[in-house]
């Protein structure tokens, strides 16, 4: 068996149009989706109409899915406590994305389908292997989830839980994998919203039978300029935010504690 996996597309249409052609030369036998499919970028139902009618394909839901369903709207009371500009700025940015993603789905209930995701999806391989589809880290679809900064007695904490074998995760948009006892954890990467200098999308190929399992990791280039460009066309609400990200802008939190420790 042959799987493409996938996750973190953030509403990023030209990014995964350029996987899945990638994907198309390769004869997989199905495809997993690890959740955050909608909300951070122009395309929010594209996303959902391209890949909900692809063959054999399995999904699972992360953050950025749920809070379209459970949006954190506050009260007058909440915005009356906050005295902190930037950080009201923050807020005010985060509302209305979610607001504009939320009117981009409610045509054709694409937020019902997402609602009746799961959190998580087990399997076995066909040489017996278990494995776990999870968003974040076994029974969390949030929080800090696998980053590389991260000791191997700080992942086996958090994924010791977990009966299975192999574990499959996104969330962090970093590409990783860790060998613990006897965990083989594997951290998809993304393919919208890339942090770091790494601007192109990433997905992974599994490969398996009888004797074993490999997988492989692969990365496509896309016009992000383009997908950038989007942004204003279709007027989403905050591009400028945005933009960092497909600009190589935004450092993640792992390089800059390494940058704070090296001066």
């Amino acid at each position: 068996m042959r799987i493409a996996l996938l996750s973190d597309i953030h509403g990023n249409q030209l990014g995964l149009e350029a996987v899945l052609a990638d994907i198309e030369s390769k004869n997989v036998d199905g495809y997993w989706f690890l959740g955050d499919y909608c909300f951070g970028g122009g395309a929010p139902r594209a996303v959902l109409e391209t890949i909900t009618v692809l063959p054999n394909a399995t999904f699972i839901y992360g953050n950025g899915d749920k809070i379209l369903l459970d949006a954190p709207f506050p009260s007058a009371e909440d915005l009356a406590t906050v005295d902190d500009s930037e950080i009201m700025k923050r807020i005010l940015q985060g509302w209305c994305d979610l607001s504009w993603t939320i009117g981009a789905l409610a045509k054709d209930n694409w937020l019902g389908w997402i609602a009746q995701l799961p959190l998580d999806y087990r399997t076995t391989l066909p040489d017996g292997t278990s494995v776990l589809l999870v968003h974040a880290r076994p029974n969390e679809y949030h929080g800090k989830g696998l980053t590389p900064d991260l000791t191997d007695e700080e992942v086996w904490q958090d994924f010791s839980v977990a009966e299975e074998s192999l574990i499959i995760v996104g969330h962090m948009h970093k590409v990783q994998e860790r060998f613990i006892e006897d965990k083989h954890i594997i951290g998809l990467g993304c393919i919208g919203k890339p942090i770091g200098k790494e601007l192109r999308a990433s997905y992974a190929i599994l490969d398996a039978d009888e004797t074993g399992y490999s997988i492989t990791h692969h990365y496509v280039t896309y016009n992000t300029e383009a997908f950038i460009q989007q942004l204003y066309d279709v007027h989403f609400p905050t591009p400028t935010f945005l933009e960092q990200f497909y600009r190589g802008e935004y450092v993640p939190k792992w390089e800059r504690e390494e940058s704070s420790a090296s001066t």
